[in-house]
């Protein structure tokens, strides 16, 4: 609803103050037909304009108008705050996302749920440009959602680790609001500190590791997970390129997965946060 529409649905009750007013004003008057016309038709005028005014605030907007309603909303939801601040160039796609989900009737939350795979892939791209805190954090969201979704369906799980569609039921399912509202911290964490460390160089946390250093620890990490989960459960998680269906049953890569994680994030951060980026991106 426009201020103008506002104002014409308004308009029987600016006619009767309109007409409260006309009295009041000339109760004590003798004025002719002509004079109580023009008179009535000011303050009809006026009356019909301070409804207008009052309906162009932003608090009535949001009373009266549905979209701006959840515009606001939107905007106030941080994963798309953090798109709109930091990664503009990737918001029509999760508008075109959240706009698919919203033709379907589901609200802002369950959207967000239901587009979590395509944040996960947005994050991790950006997981090269982020600060070391942040990788780590992102590492240990990881393996929050990988045990989530192992819980209620491996062979999700591995279409998590894989990069592949998600059922919608799982992905309702699986995630309780805590677990939800952490992984979306995540998400932010990544695209500030991505885009700030772009512009402003790492931050006086982070510490430099050597490539043979990061090769070493990510060898002796390999080993113990091959005397734990075998070399062919291994060797699913070495790959960047997944199969559609795992050599190996799916609970197998999904525990190898979050063991590798869960070591991983045992390191100092700076070997973590480099070994999380060269796992996961």
């Amino acid at each position: 609803m426009t201020a103008l529409e506002f104002a014409l649905a308004l308009l029987p009750l600016a006619a009767a103050l309109a007409g409260l007013l006309l009295w009041i004003t000339t109760r004590d008057e003798a004025l002719g037909d002509a004079a109580l016309v023009l008179r009535f038709t000011l303050l009809l005028t006026l009356a019909t304009l301070a409804a207008w005014s009052a309906g162009r605030t932003e608090a009535v907007q949001l009373r009266i108008n549905p979209a701006l309603r959840a515009q606001r909303a939107l905007e106030a939801q941080p994963v798309y705050a953090a798109f709109q601040q930091h990664l503009p160039g990737e918001l029509p796609a999760l508008q075109d996302a959240l706009l698919a989900r919203a033709r379907r009737g589901e609200a802002l939350e369950e959207a967000f749920r239901q587009i979590r795979p395509m944040l996960a892939r947005v994050a991790v791209d950006r997981l090269g440009f982020a600060d070391q805190a942040s990788r780590v954090l992102w590492g240990r969201q990881t393996a929050a959602t990988l045990r989530a979704l192992g819980a209620v369906d491996p062979a999700a799980c591995y279409a998590a680790i894989a990069a592949q569609p998600i059922g919608e039921h799982t992905l309702a399912s699986a995630f309780s609001a805590q677990q939800q509202a952490d992984f979306q911290q995540a998400v932010v964490a990544v695209l500030e500190s991505g885009d700030r460390k772009s512009r402003q160089g790492p931050p006086p946390g982070d510490e430099p590791v050597e490539f043979n250093a990061i090769q070493a620890e990510y060898v002796v990490i390999r080993e113990a997970l091959l005397a734990q989960h075998g070399a062919e459960a291994v060797a699913a998680i070495d790959t960047k390129s997944f199969p559609a269906e795992p050599v190996v049953p799916a609970a197998q890569v999904c525990e190898a997965r979050i063991a590798q994680l869960e070591a991983i994030l045992e390191r100092p951060r700076p070997m973590a946060s480099m070994l999380v980026d060269a796992v996961l991106r």
